[in-house]
């Protein structure tokens, strides 16, 4: 029998120098013709990408989402009620006697209620999605430039990221569309948050202080972070941005409040002592 030989395959020269020590690396990769990542930072998303998803759910909450707390009923859409048709509801916050509730938020929606109700008269159902479609339109402009600073600070991945959550969450697509102080922080902080990561410090601290003082006043501790580190970067110029902010809406505020409560006083402040000083105990037992 024949002996079986294996054949040997001949060493080429080409073998030595591919398996020398300064072998292929993901370094020697050739950049694509984009300019790899750090053009996609600068660059970002096109306004567009953002805004066409984002339009359309808001749309979808503000034409399917329900009413889901008594509290928006009772002391937002009744005395936005009694701002347009002078007849309304009114609950115990809104009593001159306690004044919690500042009627400066009512005004900023009634700008858009106003016009709707002399556009639809007592089609008041077309009036509730005019305010709605407000509210939604706030959270897209909000939310798309959170989205637009987050490519153009940390790429597209990350953006695309915060673009899915902020779309299929349901905390979103409920809160979106909600007359609160709470969902109109909410607007804030997206903005602010967007405003500070492209480095407009001063407009994110002032777009904080309406979100604070015409919003939901409790959110002041959410929108520490951003206000510590725009003080930190340009101290003078932001804190400056961020009193002179506070000092319009307060005065507006208590002009407002005095308008509707018939004496001065100030509902923002009012709010706190309940919450947070124990006024709540005896407002309580004093009813």
């Amino acid at each position: 029998m024949a002996q079986l030989t294996t054949r040997q395959r001949r060493v080429l020269p080409s073998d030595s120098s591919s398996s020398s020590p300064s072998s292929y690396t993901k370094v020697d990769k050739p950049r694509r013709s984009g300019g790899g990542d750090g053009d996609e930072k600068g660059k970002g998303l096109a306004w567009f990408m953002p805004l066409l998803p984002l339009g359309i759910l808001r749309y979808m909450s503000a034409t399917s989402n329900i009413i889901h707390d008594c509290d928006e009923v009772f002391n937002y859409w009744e005395p936005l009620h009694f701002l347009l048709y002078k007849t309304g509801f009114q609950t115990w916050e809104y009593s001159s006697e306690f004044a919690l509730r500042s009627y400066l938020y009512l005004i900023f929606h009634n700008l858009v209620g106003l016009p709707a109700s002399l556009l639809f008269g007592e089609e008041k159902v077309r009036v509730f999605y005019a305010v709605r479609f407000f509210l939604g339109l706030l959270s897209v402009v909000a939310d798309a430039v959170l989205v637009v600073a987050l490519s153009r600070k940390y790429g597209n991945r990350i953006a695309s990221y915060a673009l899915a959550t902020l779309c299929l969450t349901s905390g979103c697509f409920f809160a979106s569309t909600s007359f609160l102080p709470s969902s109109f922080s909410m607007y804030a902080m997206s903005l602010a948050s967007g405003l500070f990561l492209l480095e407009k410090h001063g407009l994110a601290v002032s777009v904080a202080t309406v979100g604070v003082i015409l919003g939901w006043p409790f959110s002041v501790l959410a929108f520490l972070p951003v206000t510590i580190y725009s003080l930190s970067r340009n101290f003078k110029k932001v804190f400056l941005s961020g009193a002179l902010t506070s000092l319009v809406l307060l005065a507006l505020s208590l002009l407002v409040d005095h308008q509707y409560y018939g004496r001065w006083v100030s509902s923002v402040f009012n709010l706190l002592l309940y919450n947070v000083a124990g006024g709540g105990k005896d407002f309580l037992l004093s009813c």
